[in-house]
């Protein structure tokens, strides 16, 4: 018994030695407003409803603990990953953290918790607790409701005439998208458009993950047919809560192993820890269907929703591609050289598309979500210079 309660101990002592330096630097609640209170930043939260009848959860840090009383900050908008929430850009302190570092840097902060995540499960009409209601049959293309509602309350809210916008991850992607398929808004009232870690195709991913999914699209039609709720975003927020915030090491290394960026036989330590992922949330079978969709086609298109209802829908058996040539706004790339998630030749094709609307495109030396709880000052300078190179300046 005690050689056993031995091995036990030094079991124990070697995890929090691995996890030690991550349980330092990674704040563990998951309200923002908490966050907010404890570092003396302001906090504000408003119920957004988008064209389409969701109602969202719009959060707002409006000033730093040294900037409290400085008017007209020009505001910023920040868009998590699909499923994450706002306290995604906040989960390393006052300083390192992109939200409280831009405030600290002089911007109104705004972020955005998209439909379906957990702070933003309202419809006029819908309900999310049915799978049968239609709450949960929306792709990343239905993001640009989202945004456009945000942006919309922003700009009314701060009397500014554009908006500074940042999307991380697959909320990269749906902004892109949504910039190509509405230019003239974007255009009109965003005056750049930031795409950090962002993935315009996973044509040439080699993740395990993207591999296994892109062959689920008929188990999660038929789960979705039967009544079976496969979205369920309470399911690994609770997994976050108890194991994810305690020992962040295990968490970090199963998603880093399914997202292609970690060998488990090679990777060191830090590396591991560098790749770790908060609040990830279940996707909804539509939503993943439509993100596997690029890897099986090698192409960027609308929904796929078979030969017959793309007839019907888009006058066309296939659906048609995102036009990104379209995006008439700057556009500002930040992204991971380390990132092994995807093929970096789908970033060279979508800055082509873009041309010269293409203002800022850098690669800074870490992993896909080392933008997030990684060395977050090798980008935080570059970001604050590009949203203040495009800042409006607000006429009194």
């Amino acid at each position: 018994m005690l050689k056993r309660t031995k091995h036990f101990g030094v079991a124990v002592a070697i995890l929090l030695l691995l996890c030690g330096p991550t349980l330092a630097q990674l704040d563990g609640d998951t309200d923002l407003s908490v966050r907010c209170n404890r570092y003396g930043f302001g906090y504000e939260e408003y119920q957004v409803t988008t064209e389409d009848g969701y109602i969202n959860t719009l959060m707002r840090i409006p000033y730093a603990p040294d900037n409290q009383g400085v008017p007209n900050k020009p505001p910023v908008y920040l868009i998590p990953s699909v499923l994450l929430t706002a306290e995604m850009f906040t989960h390393l302190g006052p300083e390192n953290s992109p939200a409280f570092n831009l405030a600290s840097q002089g911007f109104d902060v705004w972020i955005s918790n998209q439909r379906g995540t957990i702070h933003s499960q309202d419809h006029v009409e819908l309900d999310p607790d049915d799978p049968d209601s239609g709450y949960w049959d929306y792709d990343l293309v239905s993001y640009r409701q989202d945004y456009m509602a945000d942006i919309t309350t922003i700009k009314d809210s701060t009397g500014y005439g554009t908006v500074g916008v940042l999307g991380f991850h697959n909320g990269a992607a749906a902004l892109a998208y949504a910039m190509a398929i509405e230019p003239e808004y974007f255009n009109e009232n965003v005056n750049v458009g930031v795409l950090m870690a962002f993935i315009p195709s996973y044509a040439h991913s080699n993740a395990p993950i993207f591999a296994i999914a892109s062959y689920t699209t008929g188990m999660n039609n038929m789960l979705a047919s039967m009544g079976v709720d496969v979205m369920s975003p309470a399911a690994l927020t609770f997994i976050h809560r108890t194991i994810c915030v305690n020992i962040p090491l295990i968490c970090s290394f199963i998603d880093g192993i399914w997202n292609g960026e970690i060998n488990p036989f090679t990777d060191t330590i830090s590396g591991i820890q560098n790749r770790y992922l908060l609040n990830r949330d279940l996707f909804p079978p539509r939503l993943n269907n439509h993100l596997t969709q690029s890897f099986s086609s090698g192409e960027v298109t609308y929904y796929d929703y078979g030969s017959e209802e793309n007839l019907e829908r888009y006058g066309s058996e296939n659906p048609p591609l995102i036009p990104f040539e379209n995006t008439d706004n700057p556009v500002a790339m930040f992204m991971a050289s380390l990132d092994l998630s995807y093929g970096h030749e789908d970033d060279e094709w979508y800055a082509d598309l873009i041309g010269d609307d293409l203002v800022f495109y850098q690669y800074y030396e870490m992993s896909h979500y080392g933008f997030i709880i990684g060395d977050t000052q090798l980008y935080l300078p570059d970001l604050g210079e590009v949203f203040e190179e495009h800042a409006e300046q607000r006429n009194e």
